[in-house]
């Protein structure tokens, strides 16, 4: 029943505007709030996102986990996803 999810490594070029556009629209209504936490790696952070129902966080999770920021990253970094 967890409701909690995090984005392991995001780029550190990704702002938050750019983060909140990436998720959509849908899960900015489904998360009741956000968390940006600075990491030891200068360019990455991670993200908490707290889900107001634990269905729509696996939901959520089933259906970004894996996928990538860019297609245009040549590096290839796509979201790991931990609950």
């Amino acid at each position: 029943q967890c409701t909690t999810l995090c984005i392991l490594a995001v780029p550190s070029w990704m702002m938050p505007s750019d983060l909140l556009g990436f998720v959509g629209d849908q899960a900015r209504e489904d998360v009741s709030h956000f968390r940006l936490i600075r990491t030891g790696r200068a360019n990455k952070y991670m993200v908490l996102m707290k889900f107001r129902q634990a269905k729509k966080a696996r939901e959520w999770q089933k259906l970004w986990n894996g996928k990538l920021f860019s297609a245009m990253e040549v590096s290839g970094q796509e979201l790991a996803i931990n609950t």
